[in-house]
């Protein structure tokens, strides 16, 4: 009887189970690299589903649901069917989404003018409300469980109820804090959104760029794709769709880049719309949402082409005959080649080779006109093909181990090979020999002509040899995007994109389908270039689609990796030694990634070997957040008792230990991690040392030039010093390569030189960068400090007294000014750089000895980020820093030189919280021009000048006549709070992350006073000589007040016990007009740079004085280089997340703002006045997190609320496209 129970149980769970899983929406498997057919079939157009249809959903019967929001029908398709079958019409409005059950209940969208979502019930044919909205639903979904989830982009949230609850209640939040953000708990207008049977919710988080992950009941989201995922392998630009498939691989709409894209094992790829935006078969244009029927067929709404693409599943694998490898980030070669085969062998100069997926080689000997052919392991051909072709310089061989081969110079066609009937016959008829040979998924043949600039192909499934069709090039020799210039080695990927090694023009272009302009992808005036090529010739893929690029007359082969091309064999120099080549031609990767290349003045075959997957690094190299930021405050770990005067050296391996050099006594000081007292002292001969390098071993490399010429390795086994180089000057930087070369830069010559460490005989240094005489051309030095040679073997060099910092990329002569004096994107003023490290995204920092400070870069530029407070000996200030080094946790370890100390900054967080809003606008935003009075006279008074509203909507306003400060908590109509006060006609305020508020009281009283948010107290923070209209607390805790008055901006910092005397950052404190004047500076604006944005009221215009620069540029008003608006006494100004600038311009009663086009009037653009679309002497102002506007309107002696109306955005970039 227990028996029977337990059957039954078990049987009874397993139906359950069943009867949960089963689903409404297909889920398709795919094999592991799918594709659909790149042009798409019209299912419906405009005269059937209306103007931009949005939703769409396939069931798993294959019937079809598409939404007409024109005449609010739901259309029906059975499997099938070409015209609808089903009719259904509703009362609902501008429906965004719908979902259907298995039952065929359809849950469709009508928030926008009703705030519901409804549903139709299939058994009556009637609609009923099943969830009260207030924002319409981009995004419907029912789970397992039968919840509902709607995601309503106008409240950053996805909500959800249970459709099992008789009572209709409000909303559960299922996702989003409601307030429109960027971190974990919070979205950006969420659409298109899909849940697992795990009840896992993901979120297309569209102005956010992302997909988020929230794990059921988690709150925080995890980004699975887009901006700032784990992975990331492509960029988004407003994902709007998503649907998992039965292996939960993520299938996205990429709305504003007009494509689908799909994951798998190698990460994210384009399906479908990879040509670009636009009306043809293969494109799409602001594609909304898409399904799949049973078959894995994609359908998709195509928004501005308004109709309804099919897109068809075409195969489930690429079965390919070459081998494209998985690579670590970071894989090497052995630098040292094995001689294969040599010219009595393979004859002279040996032009061809391919490796199948079998590992059997296949080269052609070019002199007796045969093809060897070696099988796995054999070290002597083990099968030789005559043939009659002539000098061949390309050969392709397919799955079934036929051979095509180039026979265009004399025959002027291309023969295969048949490895069955041993035959070969003609399969394409050129006009010239061809370098590059390509069978691509489809068997389509491809041909490069050098001699006619093209790449031409054909269709191996003809049966009539017709002509070629032109694949790239104009037959004209020339390098616009839609010519070639002597193309040669092509490779054609599983998305038929043709990448060409276009030699004469030194880059590689790439071809996407049906494209006849190419985009340069490396070379010359590609869009991050990264490396330099002379002739490229050979062009391959690996399975992530990194390009690994023959640069036949550099004679090397380069790779590609997330931080670029970096040299692989071949790195130096023409010749033949094994560690060399000479004119390489063609290239192919064995199963094992391992090189084999074709060398054609050494008239020999190469092997290099894939010797290890990673660069083992001895020093720390951390990956930071956006925008970190280091205690201002320094810790002194050693003082001058320990380290001696003047200490020049330092560095931190990856174990945390710590090497600093005495110069005093000449020793070396060694700290194991958490040590306070140094744990080894290492004795030397060495004189006045001032750099050092630690490898992985433990070994130190140090500078002993200055007297003795040379540098010395201390060798950690035997606890000996021995010579390692031979150099004529001090080295102020070390540096030790991944392949062993050491670098020594020296300042009294001007240069950088290097030698190997693998050279048995310590012989003469190569010059590495810098021309002997000091001076500033792109390839001379003056003073050179600090190095850093990264993975690329590209050598970054601090040139002290130019005051920049110059990339000098592997084996060129002339550097590129990277940082500083004549730098491309200069964002900061260098003086006397002299230490240099990149981070693991190959940002700069860098010691700036001086300006006493260490700066460092990201996607904003430089900001400074230690010893920003000028020269000195307090802990947040240095004195002629000298070298640095970071830990394993990212704080920054300097030597403090004229202090003669070793100071430490911890890395405190990793990123700035600022309690003030800077929305994310998009690039159409308005405001209703008709504002609401939020607060008039009664409440605050005659002329309120000042307002502040927090990241939680605390509103703050100073009533000048009583004296107090209104605060108003999100939602209320009336205060919540009034402190009062004794300062007297206050023109601005500020409120810190802790509630603290910084307020004007310098009109009779001379100071800015604080209200203690714990205490409520006052106390007074500043003394100053007037009034300050502008107040602002950066990132780093200074107090900032524009002195209209007195013409100038002052500053202290809020870390000094004491108040001393404020330090002027802006201004002389005399009137005029010059860059270093103002007059009447008003609002001020400092952003995470610590630079400065002054409203330079009478001179009307907007002054930016970036970090420690006394001269201000102008960049709005009058003066400024590109002006587009005239300004009339600005007087307040904020920068959004993307530093636009919005400006309350005064004298001309309105909020100016600037986006990509310019400057526009945003409110009060009907001229000065009393009515709710007019102000009158605006003066303050402040964005909500919604990005609605509230400004003091003094004339009218009130406060106005100008709506963001964000609903707009998308509707206004449709008219606008539709015009263009």
């Amino acid at each position: 009887m227990m028996w029977n129970i337990h059957v039954f149980i078990t049987i009874l769970l397993f139906i359950l189970s069943n009867e949960i899983s089963a689903l409404s929406f297909n889920q398709p498997k795919f094999s592991p690299t799918p594709i659909w057919n790149s042009n798409g079939i019209t299912f419906a157009d405009e005269l059937i589903v209306g103007a931009y249809p949005r939703a769409i959903f396939v069931s798993t019967n294959n019937t079809i649901y598409v939404v007409n929001g024109e005449d609010n029908t739901i259309l029906i398709w059975h499997e099938d069917s070409v015209n609808p079958t089903k009719i259904t019409h509703g009362s609902f409005t501008l429906p965004n989404s719908l979902f259907v059950t298995l039952n065929g209940d359809i849950y469709i969208d009508d928030g926008h003018d009703n705030g519901r979502v409804q549903k139709w019930i299939v058994e009556t044919n009637t609609f009923v409300t099943v969830m009260n909205v207030s924002s319409q639903c981009y995004g419907l979904f029912v789970d397992i469980y039968d919840t509902l989830y709607c995601s309503m982009p106008d409240h950053e949230q996805v909500v959800k109820r249970s459709l099992n609850d008789v009572v209709m209640n409000s909303n559960r939040v299922a996702a989003g804090t409601g307030i429109k953000g960027s971190a974990s708990n919070q979205l950006d207008r969420p659409s298109g959104i899909f849940v697992d049977v795990n009840l896992d919710l993901y979120v297309a988080d569209c102005d956010n760029d992302r997909v988020q992950l929230f794990q059921t009941g988690g709150l925080n989201g995890i980004t699975v794709a887009g901006r700032e995922s784990i992975n990331s392998t492509i960029t988004l630009d407003c994902p709007n769709g998503i649907i998992l498939d039965a292996d939960k691989y993520l299938f996205i709409i990429d709305y504003r880049n007009d494509r689908i894209i799909g994951s798998d094992l190698n990460g994210f790829r384009c399906l479908v719309g990879c040509y670009g935006g636009g009306p043809q078969s293969n494109q799409l244009d602001y594609p909304s949402s898409f399904s799949f029927d049973r078959s894995g067929n994609i359908f998709v709404t195509d928004l501005r082409n308004h109709r309804i693409q099919k897109f068809l599943l075409i195969n489930d694998s690429f079965a390919l005959s070459f081998n494209q490898p998985k690579f670590p980030s970071t894989p090497i070669w052995d630098s040292n080649g094995i001689t294969i085969a040599n010219q009595s062998i393979v004859g002279q100069a040996p032009s061809a080779i391919f490796v199948n997926t079998n590992n059997t080689i296949y080269v052609v000997n070019g002199e007796d006109n045969t093809i060897l052919i070696w099988h796995e392991d054999s070290v002597i051909p083990t099968k030789i093909t005559h043939g009659n072709f002539t000098l061949p310089n390309s050969l392709f061989v397919t799955l079934n181990g036929d051979i095509y081969i180039d026979d265009g110079k004399e025959n002027g066609r291309v023969q295969k090979w048949i490895v069955e009937t041993n035959t070969f016959v003609t399969v394409m008829n050129v006009s010239s020999q061809c370098y590059g040979l390509f069978v691509d998924i489809y068997d389509t043949l491809y041909c490069s002509m050098p001699d006619h600039e093209q790449v031409v192909k054909r269709s191996l499934n003809d049966v009539v040899m017709n002509s070629n069709r032109v694949a790239a090039g104009t037959g004209i020799k020339g390098s616009a995007s839609n010519q070639l210039d002597r193309p040669s080695g092509i490779f054609v990927d599983v998305n038929l994109d043709l990448y060409v090694a276009d030699c004469d023009n030194d880059r590689v272009q790439l071809f996407q389908t049906g494209g006849l302009n190419g985009i340069t992808v490396a070379g010359r005036e590609s869009i991050n270039s990264t490396i330099t090529l002379d002739c490229p010739n050979g062009i391959i893929l690996d399975a992530d689609k990194y390009l690994f690029i023959i640069d036949y007359r550099n004679d090397r082969i380069i790779g590609s990796d997330l931080n670029g091309f970096r040299c692989l064999v071949g790195c130096y120099g023409g010749g033949p030694q094994s560690n060399q080549l000479d004119y390489p031609s063609s290239f192919s990767f064995d199963r094992s990634g391992n090189i084999f290349v074709t060398d054609l003045r050494n008239h020999r075959i190469q092997k290099f070997l894939l010797i290890n997957d990673s660069f083992a690094l001895s020093f720390n190299q951390p990956k930071f957040p956006s925008t970190p930021i280091w205690d201002s405050n320094g810790i002194t770990i050693a003082n001058q008792s320990i380290v001696g005067q003047a200490p020049s050296a330092i560095f931190v391996n990856t174990n945390n230990t710590i090497y600093v050099v005495n110069g005093e006594d000449n020793t070396i000081l060694i700290w194991h991690e958490d040590s306070v007292i140094p744990t080894k002292i290492t004795h030397g001969n060495f004189t006045l040392p001032n750099s050092l390098f630690v490898t992985l071993n433990g070994d130190i490399y140090i500078d002993d030039g200055y007297e003795n010429g040379r540098v010395q390795k201390w060798i950690v086994e035997t606890n000996t010093f021995v010579t390692v180089m031979n150099v004529s000057s001090q080295c102020y930087g070390l540096f030790v390569d991944i392949y062993d070369t050491l670098y020594c830069s020296m300042p009294e010559h001007h240069q950088v030189v290097k030698r190997s460490l693998n050279d048995l005989l310590v012989t003469s240094n190569s010059v590495v960068a810098g021309a002997v005489i000091d001076g500033s051309d792109s390839d001379e030095l003056d003073n050179p400090g600090g190095i850093f040679v990264d993975v690329n073997l590209d050598l970054y060099v601090t040139d002290c007294y130019n005051d920049r910092v110059q990339l000098f990329q592997l084996g060129e002569p002339d550097g590129i000014t990277v940082a500083g004096e004549r730098s491309i994107n200069p964002t900061i003023t260098l003086d006397r750089p002299i230490g240099i490290i990149l981070d693991a995204d190959k940002y700069l920092f860098i010691v700036e000895y001086g300006n006493d400070r260490i700066i460092g870069s990201d996607l904003n530029g430089f900001r400074c980020l230690v010893g920003c407070y000028g020269k000195g000996s307090q802990s947040n200030l240095l004195n002629f820093p000298f070298s640095f080094s970071f830990d394993r946790s990212g704080n920054i370890f300097v030597t403090d030189l004229r202090n003669h100390r070793i100071q430490k900054f911890l890395l405190k967080n990793d990123s700035f919280p600022l309690s003030f809003n800077q929305p994310r606008f998009c690039p159409t935003a308005i405001w209703n021009s008709s504002g609401i009075t939020f607060v008039d006279q009664s409440i605050v008074g005659s002329n309120p000048r000042t307002i502040f509203v927090n990241t939680n909507n605390t509103i703050y306003v100073a009533n000048r006549e009583d004296n107090t400060i209104l605060i108003w908590h999100e939602g209320n109509v009336n205060p919540t709070k009034i402190i009062h006060g004794n300062f007297i006609n206050s023109s601005s305020l500020f409120v810190t992350l802790n509630g603290d508020i910084y307020i004007d009281d310098g009109y009779k009283n001379g100071r800015v006073e604080r209200w203690n948010a714990e205490t409520n107290t006052f106390v007074t923070l500043m003394n100053v000589s007037s009034q300050c209209f502008g107040l602002f607390v950066d990132i780093y805790d200074t107090l900032y007040c524009s002195i209209f008055q007195d013409d100038k901006v002052v500053r202290r910092s809020l870390n000094d016990p004491l108040m001393t005397s404020n330090r002027t950052v802006a201004g002389t404190g005399v009137k005029g007009s010059t860059s270093d004047k103002l007059d009447g500076p008003g609002g001020i604006f400092v952003d995470v740079n610590l630079d400065l944005y002054v409203t330079d009221c009478y001179n009307d215009r907007v002054q930016l004085f970036q970090l420690g620069k006394s001269y201000g540029i102008t960049v709005a008003g009058s003066g400024s280089p590109d002006p587009t608006i005239t300004l009339d006494c600005p007087i307040g100004i904020i920068l959004d997340v993307k530093k636009y600038l919005f400006i309350v311009d005064f004298g001309n009663g309105r909020i100016v703002a600037s986006d990509l086009n310019g400057f526009r009037c945003l409110v009060g653009c009907y001229g000065a006045g009393s009515q709710s679309n007019q102000l009158n002497f605006p003066s303050s102002f402040s964005f909500d997190r919604s990005g609605n506007i509230f400004v003091t309107d003094p004339g009218n002696h009130r406060i106005q609320k100008f709506e963001y109306l964000e609903e707009l955005c998308e509707k206004l970039e449709i008219k606008i496209a539709l015009e263009d």
